[in-house]
């Protein structure tokens, strides 16, 4: 009896002793002395809190030439009539562009030109859209030279007047046609 209640107090102890191990190793996560640091931290990246202008849609009322015509001589179908160019701008953000800002149309080929337009407010909520009317835009010609592939580009806050959470993706892709 005597060796059995000895056993059961090992048992006892060895059983203490091995709760007392798994309620340290709970435990192990607390600051290191030397270091001043916690265990491991997760990464995780925040969300850029500001507005973000970009251009969403550009199109136009201007009278489109075929491609097989592009390159020929045959005159511009639209002298003397006044068309529109409608572009859009977007604040993808998560906050309100506060200011005005300026759309730049840059003619890149053919008879160049650059006008900027100031946008039609002083600020854009995250979400909403700024549509600008342009008309008569400003390119295209009947100057009687050969029609070839003409590019615009449109590049939203052009100066950088608002403060963005990405400058880098304010200018779209080209508009292109087929003009002088």
């Amino acid at each position: 009896m005597k060796n059995l209640a000895k056993s059961f107090i090992a048992m006892a102890l060895v059983a203490t002793v091995a709760v007392a191990c798994e309620k340290e190793e709970i435990t192990t996560n607390e600051v290191d002395e030397t270091t001043q640091t916690r265990g491991p931290v997760m990464d995780i990246d925040a969300v850029p809190y500001g507005p973000d202008l970009i251009v969403t849609r550009v199109t136009s009322t201007l009278p489109i030439v075929s491609p097989s015509a592009c390159g020929g001589t045959m005159p511009q179908t639209s002298c003397g009539v006044n068309y529109t160019l409608i572009v859009d701008v977007t604040n993808i953000g998560n906050a309100p562009a506060i200011g005005s800002y300026e759309l730049e149309l840059d003619k890149q080929t053919g008879s160049t030109t650059t006008q900027t337009f100031t946008s039609p407010t002083a600020s854009l909520a995250a979400g909403a859209t700024h549509t600008f009317n342009i008309g008569p835009a400003p390119f295209g010609g009947c100057v009687g030279v050969p029609f070839t592939t003409q590019e615009l580009v449109m590049t939203a806050d052009v100066f950088n007047d608002i403060r963005e959470t990405n400058e880098t993706n304010n200018t779209a892709r080209p508009y292109k046609y087929c003009g002088d």
